[in-house]
């Protein structure tokens, strides 16, 4: 296994809280979060990426294996959670396609549609959390753990500081909508 990030532990007890408050307060787009993904899925995942997975990614996809594509609704912005085997598609097909925009070191974990994804970036210490946009040469660190970004996303929800727009399901944060 890949070293855990810091503060991994934390990260199973901050996505419950986070479950709670998907489902008291976007119970539509709860609804739509599959269930965690099995020991069969993360092992073929692993298989599939070639390398350990890190603590934090099974974590996080032992918490929601992605969601339902009949459900609308984006879990931020206008991203999506991927599935186990969603992120070994998207990875192969990203590390297929020689770009300045990806890097073969980076894992998937959120997908906006258009080429756009929040990854872990399994080649730098601590795994940090990169937002990937496509046609943009540099790809910033908005976190230094998934756990880290996971906390403080669940510290705004809980404060209000995101609304979601009732007709497509987009979830922004207050003041920066689509």
């Amino acid at each position: 296994m890949k070293p855990a990030a810091k503060g991994a532990d934390r990260l199973p007890a901050l996505l419950g809280k986070l479950d709670a408050w998907l489902h008291q307060h976007r119970a539509r787009f709860a609804k739509g979060l599959l269930p965690g993904a099995t020991p069969d899925q993360l092992a073929a995942l692993q298989s599939a990426l070639g390398q350990p997975l890190p603590d934090e990614l099974r974590a996080w996809l032992a918490w929601h294996n992605g969601q339902s594509p009949d459900v609308a609704g984006a879990f931020v912005r206008s991203s999506h959670l991927l599935s186990a085997e969603q992120i070994a598609n998207v990875k192969k097909e990203l590390d297929a396609r020689p770009s300045p925009d990806w890097d073969s070191g980076w894992i998937p974990l959120l997908d906006d549609d258009n080429d756009n994804y929040v990854c872990l970036d399994t080649r730098q210490p601590g795994i940090p959390v990169r937002e990937c946009w496509r046609g943009k040469g540099q790809h910033a660190v908005v976190a230094e753990s998934l756990t880290a970004w996971v906390e403080r996303f669940v510290a705004a929800v809980e404060k209000g500081a995101y609304v979601e727009d009732p007709e497509r399901g987009e979830f922004y944060p207050k003041g920066r909508e689509a």
